[in-house]
């Protein structure tokens, strides 16, 4: 099926360019990353990737292809296609059909309502936030209502999100008292109920960005069941681990507005149900169903020439029990600041998430150089604080990224 519409994709794409395309648009980069760990200068990335945005703008039709190219030592070559889809303009409605990359909410770093692509967790969250999503077949449609704007999509292929491999520093297994035994995930249906369906309504006037989402969809990552075997009564003999993608709700919101120097920012989702796992040995499959509501609060602001962000986000389980893993209340700080130097051609930045049940956080602080437009440098260091949790897991694995990008 995907790859069915993707060859319906190009055909549409060699239809339209040939009918009524105005001018063609050409832009992309060539990049090389050198990741290296700080504790034994272990190279755990060392790729070239070659990426290009072609474009073609016609009276009602626009088209994007977006492939990328990459080479990574341990790996063999990677071609894909980050976005390939073709815009159809209506007087009150805009078609979308392809492969896009959707983005939801008004947080940055952290998803609540941004739930629609699935993310590449191959290298964790080290790489650019851009990066980490991934694009998924789906039809769009915008209808324009006076301020407000109504947003339907269907997704008719589901597209997981990519995790780590287990030979990669990124991966971590499930704690278990045995070795357990580890399946595939079961493939996820192609028939029409199978698909994902979202909606949302967006509200933007100049004192007030305000969106409503709503969500039936397909957990990007996977939830492990777990089968136990007993010897005898409390005696554990064998542990079967199968990870499952499963249906969920969302609804949810978010808005932004300007308060004196101050950009704010909330957002807010209800999912339903999620998937907790236990350590109650009697339970059958390893984990018990929940709602459960995340809330973000956000500001943004310059003090003196620097960028500076700051949100917190809470995440509320209901009628929570004591053998779940998962904590009743969670609580998660970003923090950000930025400053530029020589017209932009020096900057500073720095990223941290802190996570405070553990508590443990990553930290990453980067230099940008662009001594010419099209040419850039930039080393970043990755440092991870604890010994628990969703950041203080990967403790050891500092690293440094060199990256030479030449942009076109």
């Amino acid at each position: 099926m995907k790859r069915a519409l993707m060859l319906l994709l190009a055909a549409m794409f060699v239809a339209a360019a040939s009918l009524s395309a105005q001018g063609p648009s050409l832009n992309g980069y060539l990049r090389h990353q050198l990741g290296a760990t700080v504790s034994d200068a272990e190279i755990v990335r060392n790729a070239v990737t070659a990426e290009v945005e072609l474009g073609y703008r016609g009276t009602d039709v626009d088209l994007l292809l977006n492939p990328y190219f990459e080479i990574a030592s341990g790996a063999g070559p990677e071609v894909g296609l980050r976005e390939a889809y073709l815009d159809y303009y209506t007087e009150f409605v805009d078609l979308r059909v392809g492969k896009q990359i959707i983005i939801w909410g008004k947080a940055d770093g952290l998803a609540i309502t941004d739930i629609v692509s699935p993310k590449d967790l191959t290298n964790f969250l080290i790489p650019d936030f851009r990066e980490l999503r991934t694009g998924v077949i789906a039809a769009s449609a915008k209808a324009y209502i006076g301020p407000a704007v109504v947003e339907l999509i269907y997704i008719p292929v589901f597209t997981p999100s990519v995790l780590p491999a287990p030979d990669s520093i990124w991966y971590t297994s499930l704690e278990t008292p045995i070795e357990p035994t580890v399946n595939p995930a079961p493939d996820v249906g192609s028939s029409l109920d199978d698909g994902e369906f979202y909606a949302r309504l967006r509200l933007h006037t100049s004192a007030l960005d305000f969106d409503l989402a709503f969500g039936y969809y397909w957990t990007n990552e996977p939830s492990p069941t777990i089968t136990k075997e007993f010897a005898s009564p409390g005696v554990l003999s064998a542990l079967t681990v199968t990870p499952e993608h499963y249906r969920q709700w969302l609804a949810g919101g978010a808005l932004s507005s300007s308060v004196g120097p101050f950009i704010v920012r909330g957002e807010s989702g209800f999912f339903t149900p999620k998937r907790f796992l236990t350590t109650e040995m009697t339970d059958a499959d390893g984990y018990v169903e929940k709602e459960y509501l995340q809330s973000l609060a956000g500001a943004d602001t310059a003090v003196a020439g620097i960028d500076l962000s700051a949100q917190i986000m809470h995440q509320y389980v209901f009628d929570h029990e004591d053998a779940l893993r998962q904590d009743e209340h969670s609580w998660t700080a970003t923090f950000r600041a930025r400053k530029s130097f020589l017209r932009e051609q020096l900057v500073f930045d720095a990223f941290s998430y802190v996570g405070f049940n553990a508590p443990d956080a990553l930290v990453k602080v980067g230099v940008t150089w662009a001594p010419a437009d099209a040419l850039s440098f930039r080393v970043e260091g990755n440092l991870f604080f604890g010994d628990e949790g969703q950041f203080g897991a990967y403790a050891g694995n500092d690293l440094v990224v060199i990256s030479t990008r030449y942009s076109y």
